[in-house]
């Protein structure tokens, strides 16, 4: 990734103008092979920030991973790749304190007999690497797809690799403790991907445990300090869920997802509640519309700002379509929707990871398979109800204009995004000698216009929108030297 002058970073700093929700659809491939959205964040700005890398375990042609910058609208701010000399597995990205980005995950030096190791990537707030860490085999089992991560205290690194083996780092990226709970052994993986449900200075993690030397699986809700240390341990009754994950935690219950082991299929998902003594309140089944659950698998959660719970399922083998779902219910278990995602050009749509965003919606992301056998990742924008907004339609209804230039700066070409309520409008772009470079008509609410700038001398230019001769926006355009 080029090296963006500071003076030119003005210019790329988006204004949120608009208050409604915004809702897209998107795919890209930027990776070398296969990719997949695997983790997604809201940045402070409004916009969001993909991590992408391979879907699955590390492989011998599977080396690159990276970042994507969207806005608000998904429009792309910039974006970033690298190609390892490691076979990596890319699990999280976090903002971080001085408002860069991390990525963490695991990296395999071989292929047969791999030493695994964890491995942080730091960039800076526009996508550049600042510096890659590996560390070798920090745990004796740190590799899981479960693993969450933290800034605590401030600038210090928590992380965990599932519930049972949890790292300390300080503020420059050292391993400062390294702690390992040998009691209990996790009963096999997890599709789930892990959160960070910290509640009162305590991480909380519902697992179905074996004692290491010998006695039967046991389930049990487990709370673990930030020192990684064992701090309160509840066995919870057999016919309560089997492998699951807390999604919510208060004072009084527990809300729990996973699958039952006693009197029911494996893989029927079921909601539980659980109060602070381990007993079950209640657990209620959870029904998607095409057949039934143990057709997908659990693969990540969140709780909305109205308080509603959504979790994300996508298709296995032998579901009769392949599509994902999103669901949702209440604190009671109540179902109150649940959205599928594939549309006719897709043969296949995973989702890995969901979060909840500041505009009341929520944001997904996974992989998609075309018809044509592209796998491309894949991310979704959407309100309260897990409906795609028209956000074209709401903005022509605010008579307010949007404009978005990318890339910004640029070498070769640019795109330019516009949405609004003018139909009849001049886009035109010009020199700081006031010559006009460029221009094209734009006859309607919203239109994707790409440009050629190889031609253009590296500098400045202005973007205007005019409509009957009165110019509505301006943006500026940054060319520089390929």
């Amino acid at each position: 990734m080029k090296a963006t002058p500071l003076f030119i970073l003005f210019f790329l700093i988006g204004i949120n103008l608009f208050a409604q929700q915004i809702g897209f659809e998107k795919s890209y491939q930027f990776l070398t092979n296969e990719e997949a959205a695997k983790s997604c964040i809201e940045d402070e700005d409004g916009g969001f920030v993909i991590g992408i890398g391979p879907r699955g375990g590390s492989a011998s042609y599977l080396r690159d991973y990276g970042l994507i910058k969207l806005n608000e609208w998904g429009d792309t701010v910039w974006h970033t790749t690298f190609y390892l000399n490691y076979y990596t597995t890319l699990q999280l990205v976090k903002k971080t304190p001085d408002k860069g980005f991390i990525t963490i995950g695991v990296a395999d030096d071989t292929v047969v007999n791999p030493h695994n190791m964890l491995f942080i990537g730091k960039f800076d707030s526009v996508g550049n690497l600042n510096w890659l860490r590996f560390y070798s085999n920090p745990q004796q089992y740190f590799v899981e797809e479960a693993m969450s991560a933290e800034f605590v205290h401030g600038d210090s690194l928590y992380i965990c690799g599932g519930a049972s083996q949890f790292i300390l780092l300080d503020s420059a990226y050292n391993i400062i403790k390294k702690n390992f709970i040998s009691f209990y052994q996790p009963s096999g993986g997890s599709l789930c991907k892990e959160k960070s449900l910290n509640f009162q200075g305590n991480y909380y993690y519902y697992r179905y445990y074996k004692p290491v030397w010998s006695g039967p699986y046991t389930l049990r809700i487990l709370a673990i300090d930030m020192k990684g240390d064992s701090v309160f341990s509840k066995q919870i009754p057999n016919d309560t869920l089997g492998f699951g994950r807390i999604i919510k935690i208060t004072n009084s219950y527990f809300l729990a997802i996973g699958y039952k082991l006693i009197g029911s299929p494996p893989a029927s998902y079921f909601i539980s509640k659980i109060d602070t003594s381990g007993l079950k309140l209640w657990s209620k089944p959870i029904s998607l519309p095409l057949g039934n659950s143990n057709y997908y698998n659990f693969t990540s959660y969140a709780t909305l700002l109205n308080g509603n719970n959504v979790v994300s399922f996508f298709p296995t083998g032998n579901a009769p379509i392949k599509q994902s779902y999103i669901y949702c219910f209440n604190d009671n278990g109540d179902s109150l929707w649940a959205q599928s995602y594939k549309n006719d050009s897709l043969s296949e749509t995973i989702l890995l990871d969901i979060i909840a965003t500041s505009d009341s919606g929520l944001l997904a992301c996974g992989q998609i398979k075309e018809q044509g056998g592209a796998i491309k990742n894949y991310i979704v924008k959407t309100n309260s109800k897990g409906l795609i907004l028209n956000a074209s339609a709401e903005l022509t209804k605010k008579n307010e204009t949007y404009l978005h230039v990318y890339p910004n700066p640029a070498t070769n070409y640019t795109r330019f995004h516009y949405v609004g309520f003018e139909k009849k409008l001049l886009l035109s772009i010009y020199n700081l000698q006031g010559q006009l470079i460029y221009s094209t008509p734009i006859n309607e609410n919203e239109a994707r216009i790409f440009i050629s700038t190889e031609k253009l001398k590296p500098g400045l230019y202005l973007c205007n929108l005019s409509a009957n001769g009165s110019m509505l926006l301006e943006k500026k355009l940054v060319i520089l030297e390929e």
